[in-house]
C-alpha cells in the first residue's frame, strides 16, 4: 500500500475579520477502514475561494469647487453728474455685471448689484452677495453715493485691485464680504431715478471713476453622505454603486448651483462605472470628488488620488470597485500558509520565526497552486487550522465571509 496516491477536496468558512480557517481533514481510505488511520503525507495543491457576502463600503466622499479666475474687477465711469443719476448708474452696473456672468455662465447663484424699481415710487440700489463672495470699491464714496448706510456688514480692508489695462495694487477697499453660510442682500435707502449720485455723496469733488471689483472664493472641502436615511456601509455592486453616484452627483450639482447634468454617472463596460464632465469651453471651473480612504482603494485609486473634473475641457474615470468577490489576497502574492499547533515547527521565516510552513500560494497562475512539501497526518478527522500571512509577512484579517476549497493530493507512507 506504500506510494499509493489519492485526492479529496475539503472546505472552510471564514468570516469578515477572521485570521484563520479550519480545515477537518478526511484520510483516505486505503483498503477498508482499517487503513484510515494510516501514515499519509498530505499535500495541498490548489486553493479556490468563493464569497459568501457581498462586499459593504462607505460611500461618502467630499467635494470641491475652484475657480479659474477669482477677481473680476472693472471701472465704473462717473465723471458727469448728469450721467451719474440713478437710473444712468444703474444701467452701467448692469452692462458690468451682464459681462461678468457671461465669464460664469454655468453658475445661477452669483453677486449682484442692480437698482431695484419694482415699485417706482420707491426704488433703490441692492447688492446681493451669495455665500464666499465679495464686493467692494476703492472709494467709501460709492456707497454713500448710492445712498446704502448704516449697514454694520460694510468694512474695510486691503486687497490687490485693478481694471483693464491697469496694474493689480494692494488698496485699502471698502465693501462687503459674506463669508457667512447664508446668502446676502444689501439694500439702500429710498434713491429716485433722477437724483445723482454727487449729490448724496457729500464731497467737494467728485471722482471721475471709481474702481470696482467681484470676488468668489472657493468652495471649501464639503461632505456629500450617502442617501439620506440609507446605512453608511452600503453593498459593493455595480448597481448599488451606480445608484448611490447618481444621487451624490445631483446633490453636488444642486448645492453647487450648477446644471443638474454637470456631473454624470452612467454604467460603462463589465463592472464599471463612469464619472465624466462634458467640455463647456471657457467655463472657468473645476470640480473634485475626493473618495473616502476605503472606497478609493476598492475604487484602485492611487493613495489620495482625486477625481478632478476641468469643466472648460471635460473629464472622465472609468471605475471599478474591487469587491474582492473572488480572491481575498488580490495584491498580497505571493502568500505564505502557516498551519498553526501541527508538528514540529522546522521551518524558519524571517519577520515571523520558527513555524510550520504549510505552502506558499504562488501568483502566477489563476487558481492559486500551492508550493510545499506537505505535512504528515496519521489520524482521521485531523482539524488544520492556518494562517495566512502576505508578501511583507503581514497577517491577513479576512475583509468579508468566504468558503475556502482546498484539493489535497494524499500519498501513503
Amino acid at each position: 500500500m506504500t506510494g499509493d496516491e489519492a485526492i479529496n477536496y475539503f472546505n472552510a468558512q471564514v468570516r469578515e475579520g477572521d485570521t484563520m480557517a479550519t480545515f477537518t481533514v478526511t484520510l483516505p481510505n486505503w483498503s477498508g477502514l482499517g487503513s484510515v488511520n494510516t501514515r499519509t503525507l498530505a499535500i495541498p495543491k490548489t486553493l479556490h475561494f468563493t464569497s459568501t457576502t457581498t462586499r459593504r463600503l462607505p460611500f461618502d466622499m467630499y467635494f470641491t469647487m475652484e475657480f479659474d479666475k477669482k477677481t473680476y474687477p472693472f471701472k465704473l465711469i462717473t465723471d458727469s453728474p448728469a450721467a451719474n443719476k440713478a437710473a444712468n448708474v444703474g444701467g452701467k452696473f448692469k452692462d458690468h455685471f451682464d459681462a461678468f456672468e457671461k465669464e460664469l455662465f454655468l453658475l445661477t447663484d452669483l453677486p449682484r448689484l442692480r437698482y431695484n424699481t419694482l415699485n417706482p415710487q420707491i426704488p433703490f440700489f441692492e447688492l446681493y452677495l451669495p455665500p464666499r463672495t465679495a464686493f467692494y470699491t476703492t472709494t467709501e464714496v460709492l456707497w454713500k453715493s448710492l445712498n446704502i448706510r448704516g449697514d454694520m456688514r460694510l468694512r474695510k480692508t486691503e486687497r490687490s485691485i485693478g481694471a483693464k489695462g491697469q496694474r493689480a495694487q494692494y488698496k485699502l477697499v471698502h465693501g462687503f464680504f459674506n463669508t457667512s453660510p447664508e446668502a446676502w442682500t444689501i439694500r439702500g435707502r429710498e434713491m429716485l431715478a433722477g437724483t445723482s449720485m454727487n449729490d448724496l455723496a457729500g464731497v467737494a469733488e467728485f471722482p471721475k471713476f471709481i474702481l470696482c471689483q467681484i470676488e468668489l472664493t472657493n468652495t471649501p472641502r464639503l461632505l456629500m453622505p450617502v442617501i439620506r436615511g440609507e446605512a453608511m456601509l452600503q453593498p459593493a455592486t455595480k448597481a448599488n454603486a451606480l445608484r448611490i453616484w447618481k444621487h451624490q452627483a445631483e446633490r453636488i450639482a444642486e448645492y453647487l448651483k450648477l446644471p443638474d447634468d454637470i456631473l454624470e454617472v452612467y454604467p460603462g463596460d463589465r463592472d464599471s462605472i463612469i464619472w465624466s464632465c462634458t467640455a463647456r469651453p471657457g467655463a472657468g471651473i473645476r470640480i473634485t470628488l475626493e473618495l473616502n480612504g476605503v472606497l478609493g482603494e476598492a475604487a484602485e485609486l492611487a493613495p489620495g488620488q482625486s477625481l478632478v473634473f476641468n469643466v472648460a475641457k471635460g473629464s472622465k474615470y472609468e471605475l471599478t470597485l474591487k469587491t474582492y468577490k473572488d480572491d481575498p489576497f488580490h495584491d498580497m502574492y505571493p502568500v505564505m500558509v502557516k498551519a498553526n499547533a501541527f508538528s514540529n515547527a522546522i521551518s524558519w521565516v524571517d519577520g515571523v520565526g520558527e513555524v510550520t510552513v504549510f505552502g506558499i500560494i504562488d501568483e502566477k497562475t489563476a487558481r492559486h497552486p500551492i508550493i510545499s512539501t506537505g505535512l504528515v497526518f496519521g489520524t482521521d478527522k485531523t482539524r488544520l487550522t492556518v494562517e495566512f500571512y502576505d508578501k511583507h509577512r503581514k497577517l491577513v484579517s479576512f475583509k468579508q465571509n468566504h468558503n475556502i476549497g482546498m484539493l489535497m493530493l494524499f500519498r501513503s507512507l
